[in-house]
């Protein structure tokens, strides 16, 4: 993965979309033989694939606001604890899962979102006037 063919990506988005909402680095390739049998050329597609573009895409999307003040300030007042969660409640959950506390938890998406997706709400300023 090149970082020139990342950013002519990210630029063809942008011009056609107008946006970019999400990204998602879902490419993955596992293309091993036995180690004497797998030369440099084959080791450097399977790392440029799976570890290059994982770091190459977010990077190229990184200048972008993802959210209008608009939305900001709309997720704000969905949220129903009224407020954004922080760096250290986020340390917290996952120093919590990293422990014997929570040795019989497998499997779970956990949502940290102060219920804002419990309410089932989402946010007028994301719907499409489409």
């Amino acid at each position: 993965m090149r970082r020139v063919s990342v950013e002519a990506m990210i630029a063809r988005v942008l011009d056609e979309y107008n946006r970019l909402d999400a990204l998602i680095n879902n490419a993955g390739v596992a293309d091993f033989g036995p180690l004497g049998e797998t030369d440099f050329e084959r080791w450097r597609t399977v790392m440029a694939t799976n570890l290059d573009g994982v770091f190459l895409c977010p990077q190229a999307a990184l200048a972008m606001a993802v959210h209008t003040p608009d939305i900001i300030s709309a997720y704000h007042d969905a949220i129903p604890l009224n407020r954004y969660g922080t760096e250290q409640e986020i340390a917290n959950v996952i120093v919590f899962l990293c422990s014997d506390k929570a040795s019989y938890i497998t499997g779970q998406a956990i949502s940290f979102d102060g219920g804002f997706q419990s309410t089932g709400v989402g946010l007028p300023a994301l719907r499409s006037t489409e």
